[in-house]
């Protein structure tokens, strides 16, 4: 019994350890797949399975042992070569061969790009620029360098970290080229490196100095102008003026310091100067290049001239009140005026004018005056004194009583254009001669105002007044009234709005330069407009209108034409546009921004004047027509003469005036339905 108990377990585990026995193995050998020599410490993987990485050993081989049947991968791989992978198979009792052979990857070789600068770029010396470059697989610092017309110039920087950027700070004694290279090359690797576009350095631009003329004037004062630009210089101004070109005397300017690259204006005031006197001056400008200076003004200080006094018609008279007009001009001398007024040519009364009158322009002044008795003649003038002495104007009179200010009507602006219009209404003076303005603006508070031309309005009856008005916004509400003013006072009309018109336009958006349209073809010219009505297309040739016209009357408001391109009479070359314009109005046209070019490309015949067709043969990179000309028209349609005589033909000259042609032989039919016409080289040319 012990005996069958043994057996069976014996049995029992012999069945045991075979069915957990390895059965299969995997050898291989990794080698380099250019040079065939082994690869040592390759990382070899198997998959499915819990072994860990394998290294190949002194010989490039590896092994997995007592591997169950079935299906493996296995991945190798080593530093510098691609990773690859196999599938392989164990059988019971076999060892399978595995073998790899793994290729180097492949190495992207150094490379530096310069970015900045390039030939579009232009730097100034005595500025800053970034110099830039892309660079990849490139280790160590670079080397920058100058080069001009290909010759070294300067090392810019000769040991630098390669971050694709590096500032410059161009000297200001850089000599101005066209032709400057940047070069950068590797430190480490001198044969990696590249050169830039050409560039240019040009000098550094001066600051633009203009002395303006003096302002301000008097006996002994002025103010001195000028405008300065620094073009990004930092410039300290003043001016420099005296009784000769040799100046002498320098006044800081306001502002003193001007930097940027726009124009400043400065200005200095300057005090006891002489009377009656010539002085020169000038802008100075001083930068870290030099000085720089505008040119010589001059001016002349006033002298103790009297000012110049007129006493104008009163106005706003009623029967106790009365306001007293004049102008004066004081010489460029404060002034103070006293109106003196009375009932004779004594007067006997003052009226102070409040303010002080300076400089040498023509001003109205006036005061109010009271307390006048009805019916009674009144008489005044204006006095005026300055440095100069005092000056009484001429004597005006006038007598109170009851007077009727204008009548003021206004009416409807006509003749409304995008920038202009006529303002209209009428002034009934009643009696008195009425002065006449307009005022119109953008609002009710207007800002702007003109006389009537026709001044001063009279009578009894209304008459039409107007005003032309330009310089207006297009699309815009403008208010005007009128204001009349006569002895009696002064009448505003109404208000009265309108509004320009909007400013109409046509704009060729197709072609607009660089097309090239093949003849014999549809090509659709395209435009943008705000106009109603019709436009007229156009073809220019070299700036040169060509007729007939592309087409006549078109919808504007369609912004489209399919223009069927001919092959007759187009001459193949880049200098064409196309011209658009208003069929109602041709000052609102376009014309395109730039040339366009024919090309005959997809044309296979051309037709002339009379319909005869010619076919094309192509040789080399020319075109020649594959039949001889046989017109008998200009392309303009004008008959070209025939001559029939051979006499006649023989005395035509090689000039530019014996225009002719003829069939061989006189014979149409047979010879010149086949082989063309002749031509005088005249009619040919």
């Amino acid at each position: 019994m012990k005996i069958q108990i043994y057996l069976i377990l014996l049995i029992f585990l012999s069945i045991s350890f075979t069915s957990c026995t390895k059965v299969g193995h995997i050898h291989g050998t990794i080698t380099d797949a250019e040079t065939g020599e082994i690869i040592e410490k390759a990382e070899v993987e198997i998959s499915p399975g819990n072994m860990s990485t394998i290294l190949t050993n002194s010989t490039g081989e590896f092994t997995f042992a007592d591997l169950d049947e079935g299906l493996y991968t296995i991945k190798v791989s080593k530093d510098g070569y691609e990773t690859t992978s196999k599938d392989f198979t164990v059988d019971k009792g076999s060892t399978s061969q595995a073998d790899f052979t793994l290729t180097l990857v492949q190495q992207a070789d150094p490379i530096i790009t310069i970015t900045s600068p390039s030939n579009s770029e232009t730097w100034q010396n005595g500025t800053s620029h970034d110099i830039t470059w892309t660079y990849s697989d490139l280790e160590g610092n670079v080397k920058i360098e100058l080069y001009n017309n290909q010759v070294l110039d300067e090392i810019i920087e000769g040991n630098t970290e390669c971050d694709g950027s590096y500032t410059w700070n161009i000297p200001t004694n850089q000599i101005e080229g066209t032709k400057y290279k940047i070069k950068i090359s590797s430190l480490s690797e001198t044969e990696i490196a590249d050169e830039s576009d050409n560039f240019t350095i040009s000098a550094k631009p001066q600051a633009e100095v203009t002395t303006l003329g003096a302002t301000n004037f008097t006996i002994n004062s002025a103010q001195l102008n000028g405008i300065v630009n620094a073009n990004n210089n930092t410039c300290t101004v003043s001016f420099e003026y005296g009784e000769t070109t040799d100046y002498g005397t320098s006044v800081n300017a306001t502002p003193e310091t001007v930097t940027g690259e726009i124009n400043t204006d400065v200005y200095a005031n300057i005090s006891e100067l002489s009377d009656n006197t010539e002085y020169h001056f000038r802008l100075k400008v001083e930068t870290d290049d030099g000085i720089s200076y505008g040119e010589n003004m001059t001016f002349t200080t006033g002298s103790c001239t009297v000012p110049t006094v007129t006493a104008t018609t009163q106005s706003n008279l009623t029967e106790t009140s009365a306001t007293l007009n004049g102008t004066v001009n004081a010489n460029n001398n404060e002034t103070t005026i006293v109106f003196e007024w009375g009932t004779s040519e004594s007067y006997g009364q003052t009226e102070n004018y409040p303010n002080t009158i300076t400089g040498n322009t023509t001003q109205n002044i006036l005061v109010n005056i009271d307390g006048l008795t009805d019916g009674q003649t009144y008489h005044y003038r204006i006095v005026e004194t300055n440095a100069g002495g005092t000056e009484p104007s001429n004597n005006i009179s006038f007598t109170t009583g009851t007077y009727t200010t204008p009548t003021v009507t206004i009416a409807n602006a006509t003749n409304v254009t995008e920038t202009s219009a006529t303002l209209n209404g009428t002034v009934n003076a009643n009696g008195y001669d009425a002065t006449v303005t307009f005022e119109y603006g953008l609002t009710t508070s207007y800002g702007t105002t003109e006389s009537y031309s026709l001044n001063p309005v009279t009578g009894n009856t209304a008459q039409n007044v107007s005003l032309n008005i330009s310089g207006l916004t297009p699309e815009q509400t403008y208010h005007y009234r009128i204001v009349a003013t006569n002895v009696g006072g002064t009448q505003p009309s109404g208000d009265m709005p309108f509004e320009t018109l909007p400013s109409y336009n046509i704009i060729v958006t197709s072609p607009n330069g660089g097309e090239e349209i093949l003849i014999a073809n549809d090509y659709n010219i395209t435009w943008q407009t705000n106009i109603s009505g019709n436009v007229n297309i156009y073809l220019y040739k070299n700036g040169t209108q060509q007729t007939p016209a592309i087409a006549t009357n078109i919808v504007a408001s369609n912004e489209t034409y399919t223009w069927e391109v001919p092959n007759l009479n187009v001459i193949i070359s880049d200098d064409y546009q196309i011209y658009i314009e208003s069929a109602n109005n041709t000052e609102i046209n376009d014309l395109s921004n730039g040339y366009f070019s024919f090309n005959n490309t997809s044309a296979t015949a051309v037709i002339d004047y009379d319909g005869n067709f010619y076919g094309f043969v192509t040789i080399g990179n020319q075109i020649w027509m594959a039949e001889n000309l046989a017109v008998t028209h200009y392309a303009n349609g004008t008959v070209i003469p025939l001559v029939t005589d051979n006499t006649a033909w023989a005395n035509l000259g090689d000039n530019n005036t014996d225009k002719a042609y003829c069939w061989y032989n006189n014979d149409y039919n047979n010879y010149g339905s086949i082989y063309g016409a002749l031509y005088t080289w005249a009619a040919a040319s």
